[in-house]
């Protein structure tokens, strides 16, 4: 049984990641929000539980892919896809104006492929991860939603839409070196740059709120392309 267990979790994160989906197409984002805050828990618990058991597996590895492109990948095109449809609603048929929202679905799609078969991660990632990309979308509901820094009608235009669409998916894989966040000695030696991301995220929350969630991704790929070169060690899970 406990073999399983690791693969029940990462389906509980597939489970959340549909009905976030449905949910945010419905305009219930409250709901949606939770469930994907559950799906990334699950997402971060597989593979410590597969450690912890010691039953991790190549099938398991697979599925946490997959169960992440629905949570991490179609989730966020969605998000970015109800704003489009917004700017051009339509009766029926496919919305071709909001079509380029799924090149975001699509990036997550080859960079949890290729990052299966790439053996140079295992502390660090190459590319944006896709839950850190899909904190960046959700920054964006937060900060158009409540007009943060008078900024909603900037984001929400076409414009700039159709370049998150085409950013993101570049991002996820370009051949960046991003340092990873877990902290697996809690010392300050080793983990500076770690700690020191730790410290402007919370106060960017605290200072903003949900709102800054972007801002905290921009800063982190900033941060990583000034001070963190080393290319030896990178993450292998994609969470």
């Amino acid at each position: 049984m406990k073999k399983h267990l690791p693969n029940l979790i990462t389906l509980i994160n597939l489970f959340c990641g549909i009905n976030a989906s449905i949910l945010w197409l419905y305009n219930d984002q409250s709901l949606a929000l939770t469930l994907i805050v559950i799906a990334a828990a699950a997402d971060f618990l597989d593979g410590l539980v597969a450690r912890l058991l010691n039953v991790s597996s190549e099938i398991g590895k697979q599925l946490d892919s997959l169960c992440d492109l629905v949570s991490f990948g179609v989730f966020p095109s969605i998000v970015i896809y109800q704003y489009l449809v917004m700017n051009h609603p339509i009766s029926q048929g496919i919305n071709i104006y909001a079509i380029p929202a799924f090149l975001i679905a699509m990036g997550a799609a080859y960079r949890l492929a290729k990052f299966n078969v790439d053996t140079r991660q295992t502390e660090n990632f190459i590319g944006l991860n896709t839950p850190t990309m899909t904190i960046f979308v959700l920054g964006l509901y937060f900060i158009i939603e409540e007009n943060t820094f008078g900024l909603s009608e900037v984001l929400k235009n076409d414009m700039s839409l159709y370049i998150v669409c085409i950013l993101l998916p570049l991002l996820m894989n370009a051949e960046i070196n991003l340092f990873g966040l877990k902290i697996k000695q809690f010392t300050v030696k080793g983990n500076e740059l770690k700690l020191t991301m730790l410290l402007i995220a919370i106060a960017l929350l605290i200072s903003i709120g949900l709102q800054s969630l972007s801002f905290i991704v921009l800063i982190y790929i900033l941060l990583s392309l000034i001070f963190h070169k080393d290319k030896s060690e990178i993450n292998t899970n994609e969470a």
